[in-house]
């Protein structure tokens, strides 16, 4: 399985507040953990039965936020891109690590 993360800045001033969303995986199987200040979610999205022609309908979770932004098999690969939270800008994140990339890679990386 490949995943892609799709990265959104999330501090006090965002909509939902501050939170992160953390992950597994068991083959095609990702497990997601929502933590909020002292509420955690966890919930598990099996694409083991997904096919080349399934389309990614809305996906039920108690997560508040929409975890799962795409899904498709491709050439028999399933590929997922998944929501991912970060709560510094470039500028902050050069002062305090020395470096401006995001804490997670944006490319597809294989699981």
């Amino acid at each position: 399985m490949q995943i892609k993360y799709v990265g959104e800045k999330c501090n006090k001033y965002s909509p939902e507040g501050v939170y992160t969303l953390d992950y597994e995986f068991d083959n095609e199987i990702i497990t997601c953990t929502y933590q909020k200040d002292d509420q955690t979610i966890t919930d598990t999205f099996d694409f083991s039965k997904f096919t080349e022609s399934d389309e990614l309908a809305e996906v039920n979770t108690d997560i508040p936020v929409k975890v799962i932004q795409s899904a498709e098999r491709v050439d028999g690969e399933m590929q997922v891109e998944l929501f991912k939270t970060y709560n510094m800008n470039k500028a902050e994140r050069i002062e305090k690590y020395g470096y401006g990339n995001l804490p997670f890679s944006t490319n597809w990386q294989v699981v």
